[in-house]
């Protein structure tokens, strides 16, 4: 099966209950939102938004855009949004090919969707895309710590956790990423380091062919 219809399918059947888990992250997310340093009149994209549990530490004035590709995920993140006084854009739409401009997010938000996707490079790549000079892209996921081999405890457990959430296996280093993302943070964070917060900025390049496209 496609893994991009597979996921339509699991996180459309976790949603009820997908706050539940997901409140496992909040300290993550709080940082690694309160590092990006959004201002009013600035425009972030949330990619994979899922339920919205990001959206409480948006600060006011920020042009917020959320996509996903299961329904009922984005139908909960909807809700949330409305609960918390925000507005913004809400799409069903897939993160590795969107139909957003270049250069149009001063922000761009990949929490727990890196290992998800079937195709991170590409995904990093299309969040450079869109982001504008001097902008950030926020990471949190499930990563295999930095320059650290993945053991036999985490093949084994990517097993069944692939098959109900996500890789387990994912070297973020080892990704192909843009040559014009700068690392400006990555740090150990839940379950004893296996998850990483990494923050990137798009630095602006003379040389367009320097870029990878």
């Amino acid at each position: 099966m496609d893994l991009n219809r597979w996921n339509q399918i699991r996180y459309g059947f976790y949603a009820p209950v997908y706050d539940v888990a997901g409140r496992i992250f909040t300290r993550s997310r709080r940082i690694a939102m309160d590092n990006l340093g959004l201002l009013p009149g600035q425009k972030v994209l949330l990619i994979g938004a899922g339920t919205g549990l990001d959206l409480e530490w948006i600060p006011p004035g920020v042009d917020i855009v959320a996509i996903d590709l299961a329904k009922p995920m984005l139908n909960k993140l909807r809700r949330r949004m409305r609960l918390l006084g925000l507005s913004g854009t809400v799409l069903q739409m897939d993160g590795l090919c969107t139909t957003f401009a270049d250069n149009s997010f001063d922000a761009v938000i990949l929490h727990l969707v890196v290992t998800v996707v079937p195709d991170p490079v590409q995904l990093l790549r299309e969040a450079r895309r869109i982001l504008k000079p001097q902008g950030k892209i926020s990471v949190f996921d499930v990563l295999v710590p930095r320059n650290k081999k993945i053991t036999w405890g985490r093949r084994l457990a990517h097993i069944p956790v692939n098959f109900f959430f996500s890789v387990m296996t994912c070297q973020f280093e080892r990704l192909e990423t843009p040559v014009d993302l700068v690392l400006l943070e990555d740090t150990p964070a839940e379950f004893w380091g296996q998850y990483r917060r990494i923050l990137l900025q798009k630095k602006e390049m003379q040389d367009p062919a320097q870029l990878l496209s």
